[in-house]
C-alpha cells in the first residue's frame, strides 16, 4: 500500500492492521522524501510522482522475491498521491497485477501543477521556484512541478484492464470526487465506493470501517 503526500507508512497502517487478518499480507512502506518517514535516499525538494513511481517498482520487485507471496495474485493498494502513482505503476504492469484498490486517489495533481495551486500554495507552474514549502513541514522543488506538468494521468491509466476498487469520500476538500468518478469510468472493471461525507483521508472510525468492509469483500471475489 503506498501512503499520501507527506505521510508514513503509518497512515497504510491503520488499514493494513484490518485488512491483514483476513488472511492478507500487506506491505507498507515510507517513500524517500516524503514526510517524516524512515526512508533514505532522496530529499523532498527532489521527490515527484516519477521518483515515487520507481521507489514503487523497487517494492513490488522486494515483494515478489518473497516466498511465501502468490506472485499471480499481489495486488496494490494507494491513497492520495500514492493512489496516483499506484494507478499509474499497475498500467504499466498490467500483467504482473492481480487487482487493485485506491482511496481517495490525487488524480487531480497534474491539473493543480497546471492551475499553480498545490494544496493551497500557489505557484508559478511555468517558473517554479527551486524550493517552496506546502502543507506547512514538507518542501518541494522544480522537479515535482515539472514532472507533474508531463503527466496524463488519464491516458496511462486506462491500459489497466484488471478490478478496481476506488473508495472516495463525497466531501473530499482536495480531491473532488469528479475524478474517482471519470476514473471509475474509464477502467474497464471498477466498482465506485462513495464515502457519504467522507473527507480528504478518512478519520472517522465509521469511514475506516466501511472502507475496510468493501476492501476485503473485493479482495475477496
Amino acid at each position: 500500500m503506498s501512503h499520501e503526500f507527506g505521510l508514513t507508512l503509518n497512515s497504510t497502517a491503520r488499514y493494513a492492521r484490518r485488512i491483514s487478518p483476513s488472511g492478507f499480507a500487506v506491505c507498507i512502506f515510507d517513500f524517500p522524501g516524503s514526510g517524516f518517514g524512515k526512508s533514505q535516499g532522496r530529499d523532498s525538494v527532489d521527490m515527484s510522482v516519477f521518483t515515487l513511481k520507481d521507489d514503487l517498482a523497487s517494492v513490488f520487485e522486494y515483494v515478489k522475491g518473497l516466498d511465501y507471496i502468490d506472485r499471480d495474485r499481489i495486488i496494490l493498494g494507494g491513497l492520495s498521491q500514492g493512489g496516483l502513482v499506484t494507478a499509474l505503476f499497475a498500467a504499466d504492469h498490467a500483467d504482473e497485477i492481480y487487482k487493485m484498490f485506491l482511496y481517495y486517489p490525487a488524480l487531480c495533481i497534474p491539473d493543480d501543477v497546471r492551475a499553480g495551486n498545490i494544496m493551497g500554495v500557489k505557484i508559478d507552474p511555468d517558473n517554479p521556484e527551486e524550493k517552496f514549502r506546502v502543507t506547512g513541514s514538507v518542501n518541494l522543488g522544480r522537479k515535482f512541478v515539472e514532472d507533474a506538468k508531463k503527466l496524463d494521468p488519464w491516458k496511462e491509466m486506462e491500459g489497466f484492464d484488471k478490478p478496481v476498487l476506488i473508495c472516495h469520500g463525497t466531501k473530499d476538500e482536495l480531491v473532488d470526487i469528479s475524478y474517482a468518478k471519470k476514473a471509475a469510468g474509464l477502467y474497464k472493471d471498477c466498482r465506485l465506493v462513495e464515502v457519504k461525507g467522507g473527507k480528504h483521508i478518512f478519520f472517522m472510525p465509521w469511514h475506516i470501517n466501511d472502507v475496510v468492509f468493501e476492501t476485503v469483500n473485493f479482495l475477496k471475489e
